[in-house]
């Protein structure tokens, strides 16, 4: 998107809020809200825009239209909370326990903690190790979403 497009895309997301943008730092708001949405087109951004207007009643951050521009372009998968990503695991165990191969789809997250773990993941069951579980699940999480929603340089 271009720099007079990306202002258009913050003036609405103010007017849309019965707000405007305030003069004195107008020029630091457009190029934050340049900065990150640069990369992404400009039709596709203001209907994500306008899609988060219509259901929320707080004014859209930059980071919030990339995000749902990406996700709904580029069907980012939701990762599952650390507690149901936990229990998908308590489930593989059980699996591979009884002797059965578990069918369901394993998100990417959950999967790539798995593999992290290695072969002490079929030893967890305590509550300590699900807090271990938890803490590196989280990890494995925040550098998908850094990969997927990184903004390239311009």
């Amino acid at each position: 998107m271009t720099k007079d497009e990306c202002q258009e895309l913050v003036v609405q997301a103010y007017a849309s809020y019965n707000l405007s943008v305030p003069e004195n730092d107008r020029k630091s708001i457009m190029r934050a809200w340049y900065d990150i949405v640069h990369d992404l087109d400009y039709e596709m951004a203001k209907q994500e825009l306008l899609n988060i207007v219509a259901v929320s009643p707080f004014m859209p951050k930059p980071g919030d239209i990339r995000r749902a521009y990406i996700n709904s372009h580029n069907k980012i998968a939701q990762q599952p909370t650390p507690q149901v990503a936990w229990a998908i695991v308590m489930d593989v165990i059980k699996s591979a326990n009884s002797g059965v191969q578990y069918q369901d789809p394993i998100p990417e997250g959950v999967s790539k903690t798995m593999k992290l773990l290695g072969e002490t993941l079929y030893g967890l069951s305590g509550v300590y190790d699900q807090q271990n579980f938890m803490k590196t699940y989280e990890a494995v999480v925040n550098e998908i979403q850094l990969n997927a929603y990184r903004i390239p340089e311009k």
